[in-house]
């Protein structure tokens, strides 16, 4: 399969006599990352709403003080 990959991407180069930028191939035996993360699955993760309380917030921060 890779090998195969390296081929069609070598392949592309010669006809564009030149690098060829954004080559893309789809792995559909792998699962995206996304979907790997249970906590992504509804929204983005910047617009989830994430409450702490001060125990929590304390323990997160306190290496950065």
């Amino acid at each position: 399969m890779i090998l195969q990959i390296k081929t069609m991407a070598t392949q592309k180069v010669l006809e564009y006599n030149s690098l060829v930028k954004g080559i893309v191939y789809q792995d559909t035996d792998t699962p995206s990352f996304e979907s790997q993360i249970d906590e992504m699955s509804n929204e983005a993760l910047a617009k989830q709403d994430i409450h702490l309380d001060e125990t929590q917030f304390n323990e997160l921060t306190k290496q950065f003080v």
